[in-house]
């Protein structure tokens, strides 16, 4: 079987979650793009039933095509040169989307650990690697910025982002919670006093 997955999050989990599912264990093999092919390990049939449950990852499953070829692929693009006051998604997302569909940005934020490159992985249909120079506008200044296509899509690096992005959205979540209780503590000894 052939699956389309909705989006990079899918595509990162759905292989350790089914490994166990039905009689003869499904194999998930990424096949670029966004697109795996679904097999037993056994080398059995797969019963629908067996993927009722992982409707949720996918936008479409469908039987093996002879000859199929998947159109797109999915790449990191790296853009070195960008000033810091021009570094955040949104400009990343921006300066790529001239080659393909923005997917997932690596963290940019000023509290980042790298500042001399962003990292910003896009769907493309464009076949060949990319790497050019453009010129861009930050704060009335022009800067002339390099892009870099890393060559694919690696599914550990992408599984490791997609864990550092949780976790770092975690702890802002949690550094918002204990601002609140901050906020909240300074509030109730001022209305005590």
């Amino acid at each position: 079987m052939l699956g389309e997955v909705k989006n990079l999050t899918a595509l990162a989990t759905i292989s350790p979650s089914v490994r166990g599912i039905g009689k003869g264990k499904l194999s998930i093999d990424y096949m670029g793009g966004l697109w795996v092919l679904i097999s037993r390990q056994d080398g059995g049939k797969i019963d629908p039933v067996m993927l009722q449950n992982m409707e949720s990852w996918f936008r479409s499953i469908k039987p093996w095509e002879e000859g199929f070829t998947v159109k797109e692929r999915v790449t990191w693009l790296s853009i070195e040169g960008l000033p810091v006051e021009g570094w955040n998604q949104h400009n990343l997302n921006l300066i790529v989307k001239q080659w393909g569909e923005p997917i997932f940005t690596q963290d940019c934020s000023i509290g980042g650990r790298n500042l001399s490159k962003g990292k910003v992985c896009i769907k493309t249909s464009q076949k060949a690697l990319l790497t050019c120079t453009c010129k861009v506008e930050v704060g009335g200044n022009n800067f002339i910025i390099r892009i870099i296509d890393n060559g694919g899509l690696d599914l550990e690096s992408l599984e490791g982002a997609m864990i550092r992005m949780n976790r770092k959205e975690k702890e802002e979540e949690e550094l918002e919670d204990d601002d609140e209780e901050d906020w909240e503590d300074s509030l109730s000894k001022s209305s005590e006093e």
